[in-house]
């Protein structure tokens, strides 16, 4: 079998723990799988090469300066890439999760080089505009597709055709744990400073800040949820394209706490195990890393009804209409009195689902490459 190497910067920090399970369970099917990742990376199984963003990795400015030299960056690594691929003729596996011209070059050079070229669709469309046409080239002109469920499958099936239907290869969404990553030092000194600020058993939405993931809705809902002021939110991400409206009113509601910055790894963690319940209120999503690090690191969760989250919880009592704000309040008044026998149940109930989840990796990831 030819060697496979996974393409993908995304992988700083706790985003990393993709690209271990990857590579752990592609040792276990016996695929010789390497990966060209992030500089900030932090596991330590397999063939890693840190080649992307070494300098600007390692800080979380984002300003004209620093997004030209992160350009920069992204442009010279590929091009080391490439010129590696077309010496040694692996299978190139890239992570797709952005939609710009220096991946579809990368792409488009791998190819003309006569490179098999996979594509994992991580994010089958923008979070911003849907499919747009650099997006919908590289699918297209892929020799196959990986997707993690059948949802996403079929989004790519309705906007380029079901003739693509033959390409698509599909395996669970690999996620380790984080425990290899984190310091029981810095783990101490982060839970001390969180509770010390925002206290415990909140209401928690975790992650980058889109409109695709519904806060629009969870910041409508809270205060016809929270008319008694006796819980607490904690939205804790970097929030990027919600209008300024949303945020300003999140910000002026005084049971909730706005943390808008990109989070340490153990700030990630933490937050997750203090937690009363998580929620994912998200609209339209083709993988979630949130709900499997619920899973392996216990956090309950409520949910929205997209295929994505029944593929984890088909039959789930706090799941509600993806988009509508009041039945997100109506599920939020369902758990107000939760005991904790009950909350830990619904933890154990998501960590048996990602377990099992998991449990089709190696077999599912053998079939992908079987050819």
């Amino acid at each position: 079998m030819k060697q496979v190497w996974h393409i993908y910067y995304g992988t700083k920090g706790t985003a990393g723990a993709y690209i271990d399970a990857l590579l752990k369970a592609s040792s276990i099917a016996g695929i010789d799988a390497s990966a060209f990742v992030s500089c900030n990376y932090r596991f330590r199984f397999g063939k890693i090469f840190k080649c992307f963003f070494p300098i600007t990795d390692f800080t979380e400015n984002r300003n004209a300066f620093i997004i030209l030299l992160r350009g920069m960056e992204l442009a010279v690594s590929y091009l080391y890439i490439l010129v590696l691929a077309i010496i040694r003729r692996p299978i190139v596996v890239c992570h797709l999760i952005d939609d710009l011209y220096a991946t579809y070059l990368f792409f488009k050079l791998c190819k003309i080089s006569g490179l098999t070229v996979r594509i994992t669709c991580h994010d089958v469309s923008s979070h911003y505009q849907g499919m747009n046409n650099i997006r919908a080239r590289i699918l297209v002109q892929a020799d196959e597709l990986v997707v993690h469920n059948e949802a996403a499958a079929l989004t790519i099936c309705q906007n380029l055709g079901n003739s693509i239907r033959s390409k698509i290869k599909m395996y669970p969404f690999p996620l380790s744990a984080y425990d290899e990553i984190v310091s029981p030092q810095r783990m101490h000194t982060v839970k001390t400073r969180l509770r010390a600020s925002i206290g415990t058993g909140y209401y928690l939405f975790l992650g980058v800040v889109r409109r695709s993931k519904g806060i629009e809705s969870l910041v409508e809902a809270w205060p016809r949820f929270n008319k008694d002021k006796r819980e607490r939110l904690v939205i804790a991400g970097k929030w990027t394209d919600p209008g300024e409206q949303i945020r300003t009113n999140a910000e002026n509601d005084d049971t909730i706490a706005v943390l808008n910055r990109y989070l340490d790894d153990e700030e990630f963690l933490q937050l997750i195990r203090d937690a009363k319940i998580v929620v994912l209120p998200y609209l339209d999503y083709a993988h979630s890393s949130v709900i499997i690090s619920c899973g392996n690191h216990g956090g309950a969760v409520v949910i929205s009804d997209i295929e994505l989250f029944n593929q984890f919880l088909p039959s789930y009592p706090y799941k509600f209409k993806h988009g509508d704000a009041e039945d997100l309040v109506r599920v939020l008044n369902k758990t107000v009195a939760l005991s904790d026998a009950v909350i830990e149940s619904r933890r154990e109930e998501l960590k048996a689902a990602v377990t099992i989840q998991n449990e089709h990796l190696v077999a599912d990831l053998r079939e992908a490459y079987r050819s």
